[in-house]
């Protein structure tokens, strides 16, 4: 946080300082090149953003009154607000006030469902002055998927669905679902299998935004995963059909950009490990296996409902 005050104004600088680091923020002071303070609206933004300040605040005075100029790149905009000169021992601390004010009400953008369009994302000191927010934001969201374990049973395709529940859009629980889709086939002398794949699992995703519209996600959690073989014998075998359940745990890595206000296109994978391999075996034989890992890539698309 930059702060921008005359050597008349270095007592509420000060205050204003202490404020500020007291609420996570990392404040420094300098003096402004100018002296007039005209072209506070326009220089303030470009100077925050050459100092790499997540804001910059300027203390201009005007005949008994202060103009407090703010530029918060969390949000985009820049802000003005004048108020009348305080008199007595606490007014530096007044004037101090009324600043975090103004930054604290810039922030409140930060609580709205669609985030700010700003410059930089904001920072976990940002979030916390900008108050706790109990807004949870529902979504679903679907895409093709491939997986893939090895063992010999190859890799197949399926509809990756998932519902999440966001705090802030932040963080929350999920349950995905990697659905059966059709199956992938072993084959060998004693005859052939159709192998089917099912997975449901339930867990934690933390979302860190990159910008208004981009975010990385991280997930972790665990479920169930089930294996179904249809077996076909050849003559002098018999051919059965059996499912094979076992605990998996889970991690998950997502990227998505959104075009619109609901609407975030992205990728998703997973990396998972069943608690038990699962094994498909022809007469006894065993022919390939399957969950040790399984690896998941998704292209997905998801719907948030405000």
């Amino acid at each position: 946080m930059l702060i921008l005050a005359e050597d008349a104004d270095e007592s509420v600088a000060r205050r204003l300082e202490a404020e500020l680091e007291m609420l996570g923020l990392r404040a420094v002071l300098e003096r402004p090149d100018d002296r007039d303070g005209e072209s506070v609206h326009r220089s303030l933004p470009a100077l925050a953003r050459q100092r790499r300040a997540m804001a910059a605040l300027r203390l201009v005075p005007s005949e008994g009154r202060v103009q407090l100029w703010l530029s918060d790149r969390v949000t985009g905009k820049t802000t003005l607000r004048e108020v009348s000169m305080p008199s007595g021992p606490d007014a530096a601390e007044l004037l101090a006030l009324r600043a975090v004010e103004l930054l604290r009400a810039s922030l409140l953008e930060l609580r709205i469902v669609v985030r700010p369009g700003g410059e930089i994302p904001a920072p976990v000191a940002a979030e916390r002055l900008a108050g706790p927010s109990e807004s949870w934001t529902p979504s679903v969201w679907l895409g093709p998927a491939l997986a893939w374990s090895p063992g010999g049973t190859g890799a197949s395709l399926h509809p990756l669905l998932g519902l999440r529940w966001l705090l802030d859009g932040r963080i929350g629980p999920e349950v995905l679902a990697l659905l059966p889709m059709g199956s992938t086939r072993l084959a060998s002398a004693e005859g052939s299998a159709e192998v089917s794949r099912l997975v449901v699992s339930a867990g934690l995703r933390v979302e860190f935004p990159l910008s208004a519209r981009t975010a990385l996600s991280f997930g972790a959690g665990g479920g169930l995963a089930s294996l179904t073989t249809e077996g076909a014998a050849r003559d002098g075998y018999v051919g059965t059909t059996s499912t094979t359940r076992s605990a998996l745990l889970h991690g998950a890595f997502g990227a998505s950009v959104a075009p619109t206000k609901n609407l975030r296109l992205g990728l998703e994978t997973l990396a998972a490990a069943t608690s038990s391999r699962h094994v498909i075996a022809f007469a006894g034989r065993p022919v390939g296996s399957w969950g040790r890992p399984l690896l998941v890539g998704a292209l997905v698309a998801e719907l948030r409902f405000p």
